[in-house]
């Protein structure tokens, strides 16, 4: 949904936002002043500077969706979720999400590690970098998850292993994936 409202606001294609290739690169088509959204545009001094997806992505969901509406991106999610199927949500940055996943509904928590994106995440911290700095991008390193997976391959690889995942707690019979558990 992140990815999604910032592609439209700024009439990019979503794969800008999404390849890691350029992630942290400033960009034209991410100048401020290219957003249709003004209030977004009202969290920014220097509207003519190109912006990093990565940076604009955390201030869309952090300084302006979260912080005019603690649970709205709760909410988006709770809204696209199929009754009785069981669902991976991809993503997680902070401990509200993680208890909603947890206790609300009742699933698990599972860590994707891939060793040279987190080593170089860790070296930009210690180097003061702002976007590695930023809430989102640290705020669950001490939560505990009830799996991990290493993604050390592409995409396909990670898709794999995730659907291992879920079809072996199915298997188990694990009441966590199985939304007739919600009421």
């Amino acid at each position: 949904a992140l990815r999604a409202e910032v592609s439209e606001a700024f009439g990019v294609n979503v794969t800008l936002l999404v390849d890691r290739d350029t992630k942290e690169t400033p960009l034209e088509d991410l100048q401020i002043a290219r957003c249709d959204d003004p209030a977004f545009r009202a969290l920014f001094e220097d509207q003519s500077k190109p912006r990093s997806p990565r940076e604009v992505l955390q201030k869309w969901g952090t300084e302006y969706r979260r912080a005019s509406d603690t649970l709205y991106w709760h909410k988006k999610l709770l809204a696209e979720i199929p009754n009785q199927a069981p669902v991976v949500i991809p993503d997680m940055r902070f401990p509200d999400e993680y208890w909603l996943v947890r206790k609300s509904l009742r699933g698990y928590a599972v860590g994707v590690i891939r060793e040279e994106v987190d080593a170089a995440e860790m070296a930009k911290r210690k180097a003061g970098d702002p976007t590695a700095l930023h809430p989102s991008a640290g705020a669950l390193d001490r939560f505990l998850m009830q799996s991990v997976i290493a993604n050390n391959g592409d995409l396909v690889d990670l898709e794999g292993e995730v659907r291992s995942k879920v079809r072996l707690w199915l298997a188990w019979g694990n009441p966590f994936l199985s939304r007739q558990n919600h009421g």
